[in-house]
C-alpha cells in the first residue's frame, strides 16, 4: 500500500491527533502506518509507544487487555481472546496466536507478561521473549541447563525500571539427599546475555512461575527440602538483584500456596484440601498487618475452584476467575459466582493477561529478533 507523503488531514492539532492515535488499539495504530511517512515515524517513537502503553494500562475497562490461553489437546497451541469481552458479553471466541515453534509438540510455559511482551518457555529450556500485537519474538541464549530427575525448573519474567530493561530469572534447583541447590540466573534484554546470581538465601522454590510486581519477582518457596515444611514468599528485586522474604497472612500449615497480582496488590491463594480456599490481597506491599482475606469459597460438586486461578479484580468488585478454560466472575458484594462462555478453551492449562502494546523487542536489542 501507498504510504503519503504528507497526512490526510491537517485541520486538527498535531497534540489532539496524537491524543486519538495513543487510544487506538495496537492493531489499529499498525494499520494506520500505511496513513503517511509522519504517522509511521510517530508510532516507533518512544515518546510515543510509552503514552499509547499508559493509556491502554489505564483503561479500566480493560478493553485494550488478551487473555492468552495455553491449551493441549493433541499438541500445545496458544490462543488468545479479548478480556472485555469475556467480562461484558454473552460469549467470546478464543482463536490461535502466531508465535515461534508453533505447530510443534513442544510444552509451553506461559512465564508471565509485562508491558506487552510476553515470555514463553518451551520444553523448560527455551525461553522467548515476545510481544503478540506487533508479531515480533527473540529467542533467549540457551542456559546449558537440561531437567534432571528431582529438579525443578521455574522462571520469572518483568521490567527493571532502573535500568529500563526486560529480565527473565531462571530458577534451576536440584535435591541430592537432604541438600537443596538452587541456580538462580538472570536474562537482560538489553544485553542479550545470561548472568548467574546469588543463589535462594532461604527456601526451595516450587515450580510456579514468578509473579512481577512494583520491580520484583515473587516465588513461592518451602522452606527447606522437605516439602512438607512451611512455605514462603521470596522476592528477588529486578534492579539490585537483592533477595526478601515477603511477610504471608495467617494460614494454616496444610494447604497449597500459590500467588497472583490483581491491580497493583501482591495476591495470595491458600487452597485447604478438600475443604475451602482462601484468596487474600496484600493492601500495602511488604505489610504483614496489610493483608486483607477477599474471600472464602467452600468447595462442593457444583464449582470447580480447586483448580481455580484470579486474573483480574474489576472496578465493580468482580474477579474474573479460571477454572482450566472456564471462566467465571465472583461479586465481592453479592457473594456470587456467575459463569462465563469462552468458544474454543477446551484443554486450557494455564491462562494469562497481557496488554496490547507498541514496545518493540528491536527498542532494546537488534539481534535474533524474528517477525511473525
Amino acid at each position: 500500500m501507498e504510504v503519503h507523503e504528507e497526512p490526510v488531514s491537517t485541520t486538527l492539532p498535531e497534540e489532539l491527533i496524537i491524543e486519538i492515535l495513543s487510544r487506538l488499539p495496537a492493531k489499529s495504530v499498525l494499520r494506520f502506518r500505511c496513513v503517511c511517512k509522519s504517522w509511521k515515524s510517530l508510532f516507533s517513537e518512544p515518546e510515543f509507544v510509552q503514552k499509547h502503553l499508559h493509556m491502554s494500562n489505564s483503561n479500566t475497562h480493560f478493553k485494550n487487555h488478551k487473555v492468552i490461553l495455553n491449551c493441549a489437546d493433541y499438541q500445545f497451541l496458544l490462543k488468545s481472546c479479548c478480556l472485555y469481552n469475556v467480562l461484558n458479553e454473552p460469549s467470546e471466541w478464543a482463536f490461535p496466536l502466531e508465535y515461534s515453534l508453533k505447530g510443534t509438540d513442544y510444552s509451553i510455559v506461559v512465564v508471565g507478561s509485562c508491558n506487552g511482551l510476553v515470555c514463553i518457555v518451551f520444553e523448560q529450556i527455551m525461553a522467548y521473549i515476545w510481544n503478540p500485537s506487533i508479531r515480533e519474538s527473540k529467542r533467549l541464549p540457551d542456559l546449558g541447563l537440561e531437567p534432571e530427575f528431582r529438579s525443578i525448573s521455574t522462571y520469572g519474567f518483568g521490567f527493571d525500571h532502573s535500568h529500563d530493561d526486560y529480565k527473565v530469572v531462571s530458577v534451576f534447583s536440584t535435591v541430592e539427599g537432604f541438600k537443596r541447590k538452587t541456580e538462580v540466573t538472570v536474562y537482560s534484554l538489553r544485553s542479550n546475555s545470561w548472568k548467574r546470581i546469588e543463589d535462594f538465601p532461604c527456601g526451595f522454590p516450587t515450580n510456579e512461575t514468578g509473579k512481577f510486581l512494583s520491580g520484583q519477582l515473587h516465588f513461592v518457596a518451602f522452606d527447606n527440602v522437605d516439602l512438607a515444611s512451611p512455605l514462603l514468599i521470596v522476592s528477588l528485586d529486578l534492579a539490585s538483584e537483592a533477595y526478601n522474604v515477603v511477610p504471608l497472612p495467617v494460614y494454616d500449615r496444610d494447604l497449597e500456596l500459590s500467588l497472583g497480582v490483581l491491580g497493583e496488590h501482591l495476591c495470595a491463594i491458600c487452597n485447604y484440601h478438600s475443604s475451602h480456599a482462601d484468596i487474600w490481597l496484600m493492601k500495602e506491599y511488604n505489610w504483614s498487618d496489610s493483608w486483607i482475606k477477599l474471600m472464602t469459597v467452600e468447595f462442593s460438586d457444583e464449582n470447580l475452584f480447586l483448580y481455580a486461578k484470579p486474573l483480574c479484580l474489576t472496578k465493580s468488585d468482580e474477579i474474573l476467575f479460571d477454572h482450566g478454560g472456564a471462566f467465571s466472575l465472583y461479586d465481592l458484594k453479592k457473594n456470587l459466582f456467575r459463569y462465563l462462555r469462552v468458544y474454543g478453551s477446551h484443554g486450557c492449562l494455564e491462562s494469562g493477561l497481557y496488554v496490547e502494546s507498541l514496545v518493540s523487542i528491536l527498542g532494546y536489542v537488534d539481534d535474533g529478533v524474528e517477525r511473525h
